[in-house]
């Protein structure tokens, strides 16, 4: 299971790069630094942090000197993370069951918090209890690439609809942290941070895939097909629907969005 997150992470960086809200961004970037009040580390912790895009995208648009601590539950994939050839710029990779509360005791310590395609996994429950470690320590937070439950095709297949539907049922069950939020992870994330007084902005940050991001697109059809067993679609039917909706992602007018939001929630004041 390691080596197939590392492989899926891989091949989903660039893409997740291009599709990243840069309004969104820009806003948690300006905040940090119209904050920047001496010479010391801008403190960064990325929760969920896979390989380290995040830091990859981020540590050249901040302020330096910065020192990251990137969190992840996956030892392996800690291990795949590439120090940045900046001496002002440390990383320190912890190794941390993020299902546990106590994974936040280091959030005072931080000047800001920021995760990506990760907040769709968690239970409104385990969202409620990192939004008050959040806003408790009065911390700008960066969440990005929050699967929204939409997904356009086209061509178009008759089996799409049924399928989709199943997806996002199998989104909403157990990915560790209790029934996972799912498609509505960033509404409600939004809505929380709403009522302890932040000021919170949403937008758009889907995967537009065509043909030429051909490995991606068979991923995202074995995985959907799966799921959708998983529900309950019968085999044969989700079976087809894979094998066709592959073949027709070959094609010259190949299009699937999928549909993200990124987040951004700023302390007033």
């Amino acid at each position: 299971m390691t080596g197939f997150a590392a492989d899926w992470l891989a091949l989903r960086r660039e893409v997740d790069r291009q599709s990243r809200n840069p309004e969104i961004e820009e806003a948690f970037l300006s905040f940090l630094a119209a904050g920047r009040e001496n010479e010391a580390p801008l403190r960064l912790i990325d929760l969920a942090s896979g390989t380290g895009a995040n830091l990859a995208v981020l540590r050249d648009k901040l302020p330096k000197p910065q020192h990251w601590t990137l969190m992840d539950h996956d030892q392996a994939l800690l291990e795949e993370i590439q120090p940045p050839p900046e001496a002002n710029v440390q990383v320190t990779c912890q190794l941390a069951d993020l299902s546990d509360p106590s994974s936040f005791n280091h959030f005072s310590k931080a000047d800001g918090l920021v995760t990506t395609a990760f907040l769709d996994l968690v239970s409104r429950s385990w969202m409620t209890q990192l939004v008050k470690a959040i806003t408790a320590a009065r911390l700008p937070f960066l969440a990005t690439l929050s699967y929204n439950g939409t997904v356009t095709f086209a061509p178009q297949h008759r089996h799409d609809a049924v399928l989709i539907e199943a997806v996002n049922m199998h989104q909403r069950t157990d990915k560790g942290f209790g029934l996972a939020l799912g498609p509505t992870a960033a509404d409600t994330c939004a809505a929380l941070f709403k009522q302890y007084g932040y000021d919170v902005q949403t937008a758009p940050s889907d995967w537009v895939l065509t043909g030429q991001h051909g490995a991606l697109l068979r991923d995202l059809v074995r995985g959907w097909s799966g799921a959708a067993v998983e529900m309950g679609i019968p085999t044969q039917l989700a079976e087809d629907w894979k094998r066709e909706r592959i073949s027709l992602s070959q094609s010259a007018d190949c299009k699937v969005v999928v549909g993200h939001t990124d987040l951004v929630a700023l302390p007033r004041p």
